[in-house]
């Protein structure tokens, strides 16, 4: 096996070569590297994208809710006591959910309207704020989402009416009604949630709703957002019979499935990208065949089986890929090295949520389709080195 690995370097690269097996040999290590290296790019900004839209998705409502509103104190003060306990839980924070009307001159948007402890409002909601604090404690303020400041006209220190709406808030026939002042304004980066969600104190939240919640529970941020669900190991220690758990992922499975949409085209061209790779080296391999029959027709007569020389060009199959693989990863990473510092492909924010494609690496996933394109040409090379096993060595001696 050694013998036969010198002599496919030996031939490969041979300075002996002749001028067109040169290009040729050029031309396959050359289109194998352009090949990969656009997989690789496509597959990191692929990654990247997904991963961004994932956090901004995760950030938008805090990772995880817990419905307790039914339990008794005890079992809630229990609940937060295994959430301390374990340190895969960050900031958590009471919370409550209802449904209101904001009312500003002859303007009104219908909101949903999150009650929170109000020092973990930041933390728990990474988004975009205009500032980070809240007005002094005295006054009843909201915080709003910017499409509705951009629908209403409203800026930080406007008074606006909030009308609540649950089934025990009218007043002789009438929707009861505070007003509130816009304490801040927040940017998510989806317009479903900057148009409809606005957050409270949440002792306001729990005068102006009497206690008459449409939710409320226990919300907060865990470490590692983007891999969890709602049937998580880290909910384990979680009754799950009296506490009804949902995550980021639950509330955003259709933003999801509009990601899984988006990722198949992105497989699909990966996988297409290996196929074209692998033939153009069968292809390569075929011409070096066609322009080394002599040679080869020599090595038989020298004892050499076909079985070989066979191996010989798989052997020489799998150098060109590894050498292809090599460069290409290089050059991906220069190019993917310069969009990650320089964000010089830019998108429109509006549409996708963010302004640039991000880059992340799955080093893993680039092993995986190295290993792949590896096999698959070794796979593919044996079609040409079929052809050995019609060759004559006898007639393309006498021919030399």
């Amino acid at each position: 096996m050694i013998q036969l690995f010198k002599i496919s370097i030996k031939q490969i690269f041979s300075n002996s070569l002749k001028r067109y097996n040169k290009f040729i040999i050029f031309f396959t290590i050359t289109s194998i590297s352009i090949c990969f290296s656009g997989l690789m790019i496509i597959l990191s900004l692929s990654n990247g994208f997904n991963y961004e839209i994932k956090k901004i998705l995760a950030s938008a409502r805090g990772h995880y809710r817990i419905d307790n509103k039914h339990q008794s104190l005890q079992s809630i003060n229990n609940i937060k006591k295994q959430l301390s306990d374990n340190p895969d839980f960050l900031t958590y924070s009471d919370y409550t959910e209802d449904y209101g009307i904001i009312k500003k001159g002859n303007k009104v948007e219908g909101v949903t309207i999150v009650g929170l402890e109000d020092h973990k409002i930041f933390d728990i909601f990474n988004t975009s704020f205009s500032k980070k604090d809240l007005l002094a404690k005295g006054s009843t303020d909201i915080i709003i989402g910017g499409k509705i400041a951009d629908n209403m006209n409203l800026q930080i220190g406007d008074s606006l009416m909030l009308l609540i709406t649950n089934n025990q808030s009218f007043e002789n026939n009438r929707f009861a009604a505070k007003h509130i002042v816009v304490s801040n304004i927040f940017n998510s980066g989806f317009d479903y949630y900057d148009q409809f969600f606005c957050f409270l104190r949440l002792p306001d939240s729990q005068i102006i709703f009497a206690a008459n919640h449409l939710e409320e529970g226990i919300t907060g941020i865990v470490k590692n957002p983007i891999e969890i669900n709602s049937s998580s190991k880290i909910f384990n220690s979680l009754d799950k019979r009296f506490n009804n758990i949902t995550t980021w992922v639950e509330w955003s499975a259709r933003s999801l499935e509009w990601l899984d949409a988006y990722r198949m085209p992105i497989v699909f061209v990966a996988i297409l990208i290996l196929i074209i790779a692998a033939c153009n080296m069968a292809l390569s391999l075929w011409t070096l065949v066609q322009g080394r029959l002599s040679e080869i027709a020599i090595l038989l007569s020298m004892g050499f089986t076909r079985t070989m020389i066979s191996m010989i060009l798989i052997i020489q199959s799998f150098v060109l890929t590894l050498l292809g693989i090599f460069l290409a990863i290089i050059f991906s990473f220069f190019i993917l090295f310069i969009q990650s510092e320089y964000k010089f492909i830019e998108i429109s924010k509006e549409i996708y949520h963010i302004s640039y494609i991000p880059v992340l690496i799955n080093y893993n996933e680039i092993f995986l389709y190295s290993i792949g394109l590896l096999i698959l040409t070794s796979i593919i090379s044996l079609f040409p080195a079929y052809k050995l096993y019609s060759v004559n060595p006898m007639k393309h001696l006498n021919d030399e």
